[in-house]
């Protein structure tokens, strides 16, 4: 009776045991998820951060063009002119005009823009 006692009691020890490892890894596991979540939660917040200040860049970019003034005038003028040289009906641009914006800096390719 004694040693069925015991033989029961050890192997209850050992079922806690493995249920104890087995938690352990589990925790382990769910640590690694919650890391790599706070990993990925970082880079989306980063990337929306960028995402928003070329958002930004490119609206002013935009602005500027639609309401030129001074050396911005003359360059879209400019390039109105060299599109119709190039045989582009008035107001079309080639696939890529340059738009030029104190925020952007260097010139910026916009695909398809129309300058009216």
């Amino acid at each position: 009776a004694m040693k069925q006692r015991v033989a029961k009691a050890t192997e209850s020890g050992r079922e806690l045991q493995e249920l104890l490892i087995q938690s352990r890894g589990n925790r382990e596991h769910v640590e690694l998820n919650i890391e790599w979540y706070r990993q990925a939660l970082k880079d989306a917040e980063k990337r929306s951060e960028e995402l928003e200040a070329s958002q930004r860049k490119w609206a002013l970019a935009a602005a500027s063009l639609q309401a030129p003034n001074g050396e911005q005038a003359q360059e879209v003028a400019s390039m109105k002119g060299q599109a119709v040289e190039d045989g582009l009906p008035n107001g079309i641009m080639a696939d890529h005009v340059h738009a030029h914006s104190t925020v952007s800096g260097p010139s910026t390719p916009v695909a398809g823009l129309r300058l009216e």
